[in-house]
């Protein structure tokens, strides 16, 4: 292979050139106990914001109850007035009326009698009249006000009632919060102390492919994994446990040995099966027209499919993977979804569809939540933040949206794009998008990925925020860092050569 490795006392595998003697790579650390603290510190990073953002939403709901409670007595106070005005009207006019009736018999006696003084009582009378009116007039002005301030009191209590259900459920939403930060507090902690305690892993066996471009390395902490010595980057763990030793056979097949005088075998080219297929093509049942949208649930027991007859139907399904068996279907959108995303706890998804809408479902029950609105074209992509609080869109109105949960608002437009946007996507746990479409760009943070030179059709995060991944019309899949925008990968088709370089 002309490379050789060797490993010393402190763990430490180093691969020189036989042809120069330069040192080419140092394998070293732990890949996985790396990442796991990686990601731990990054759930710390995101339970810390959750937790921050439920005790808002108690504070903020806190003082909207203590304002509902504030114009709540004030409104009992109106309804108390009104009731007390009423009955001085009700007494005014009946007093008025009583008035108004002996002044009218009085003119009907002097009329029979023909008395002089006839002309001075039917002014006295009309004037009777006229002021039983106006007091009956008033009288009703008084109910009409006592209703509307009992409509209003009565309206203000069932806003206050729904106020005191929001606070049970923030306050509960915050003890839930505080009580994750806690364990993930404790989680870091626990793995920062292991981290201190670490010491370098005995190495017991190496070997080089025929190739030379794989080295398989067994030690006591991590047991037998396999080694890119083009990039000097850990490759997969194939033996959970220590081998005593281990080499390359013909066709890319490993064989180790281990000390309890047993024999291991790999053959390294690993082969995807289809574990179940969903639909058939011949049939309208369950999918009566294209799937065109995919999620799998945070917890990895249920998959979601979107499909739909255009401009008819927009089907959202549930399945069950471990059996295969469709646990709900509804009809979710009057046309085609285009984009399914999960809420970070499971308990909703949300949906894109080509009818404009985005929509809302409880998860257990299939019924929908909320639909948001605004976009003025088909919408083509959803995305749901990692703390649960926002949903990002992509529409072929040329515009990306971020929304707010809880208000059903929009937060910001993303604009400046001349054609569709058909894929977005979260980096990392904050409110940084990637989106990209029919412009033949991928954009984040207002920036353009490099490399690009075809139409996007859907892009992916790595759940750390780390790694962008993104495929196209060509079907060329490009892998770029998140960090700075560089491009790592670009893997073209089967049986096409990279149109371009990429940095390893």
């Amino acid at each position: 292979t002309g490379q050789i490795a060797a490993a010393g006392e402190d763990g430490v595998i180093r691969i020189w050139s036989a042809v120069d003697g330069k040192l080419q790579h140092e394998l070293k650390g732990d890949l996985d106990f790396q990442q796991q603290r990686g990601r731990a510190g990054q759930d710390l990073e995101l339970a810390r914001r959750v937790a921050e953002l439920r005790g808002k939403q108690v504070e903020e709901t806190t003082n909207l109850l203590d304002q509902l409670k504030t114009k709540a007595e004030a409104e009992d106070k109106k309804v108390a007035e009104a009731q007390k005005d009423l009955q001085a009207k009700q007494a005014t006019a009946s007093q008025r009326e009583q008035e108004s009736e002996t002044a009218k018999k009085r003119v009907t006696e002097l009329k029979s009698s023909g008395d002089p003084g006839l002309e001075a009582a039917e002014g006295a009378a009309k004037k009777a009249s006229e002021e039983s009116t106006k007091a009956e007039n008033e009288r009703v002005t008084a109910g009409r006000n006592l209703r509307n301030a009992e409509r209003s009191r009565d309206l203000l209590v069932k806003d206050t009632a729904r106020a005191v259900q929001r606070l049970e459920d923030a306050e509960s939403s915050s003890m839930e919060a505080g009580q994750a930060l806690a364990g993930t507090e404790k989680m870091v902690q626990e793995l920062e102390q292991k981290a201190a305690q670490l010491k370098p892993s005995t190495v017991r066996a190496l070997n080089f492919s025929a190739d030379g471009t794989t080295l398989a390395v067994s030690t006591d902490e991590t047991g037998l994994r396999l080694w890119s010595t083009d990039t000097g980057q850990p490759l997969d763990i194939i033996h959970p446990a220590p081998v005593s030793a281990v080499i390359f056979g013909p066709g890319d097949q490993i064989l180790a040995s281990t000390s309890s005088k047993g024999l291991l075998h790999w053959n390294r080219t690993t082969q995807w099966k289809i574990r179940r297929t969903l639909g058939d093509q011949n049939r309208e049942d369950p999918f009566p027209g294209r799937v065109l949208s995919l999620a799998f649930h945070p917890d990895g027991h249920l998959l979601a499919t979107g499909s739909g007859v255009p401009s008819r139907d927009g089907s959202l399904s549930l399945w069950n993977l471990s059996d295969g068996q469709r646990k709900g279907v509804i009809k979710a959108h009057q046309d085609t979804i285009t984009g399914l995303a999960f809420s970070p706890d499971g308990r909703r998804i949300a949906s894109s569809s080509t009818d404009r809408y985005i929509r809302i479902h409880t998860v257990d029950t299939l019924e929908m939540q909320d639909q948001l609105e605004g976009h003025t074209s088909h919408v083509l992509d959803v995305a749901w933040s990692a703390d649960g609080q926002t949903i990002a869109s992509a529409g072929a109105d040329h515009v990306g949206k971020l929304w707010d949960v809880a208000t059903k608002k929009q937060k910001k437009t993303e604009s400046g794009f001349k054609k569709e946007l058909t894929t977005i996507a979260f980096v990392g746990i904050g409110e940084t998008i990637v989106m990209g479409g029919g412009d033949k760009i991928l954009k984040t943070s207002g920036q353009n990925l490099p490399g690009i030179d075809e139409s996007i059709y859907d892009a992916a995060v790595s759940p750390d925020g780390s790694i962008i991944l993104a495929g196209g019309e060509s079907g060329t899949l490009r892998i770029w860092q998140a960090s700075d925008r560089k491009l790592l990968y670009s893997f073209p088709p089967a049986g096409k050569a990279p149109s371009e370089t990429a940095s390893k």
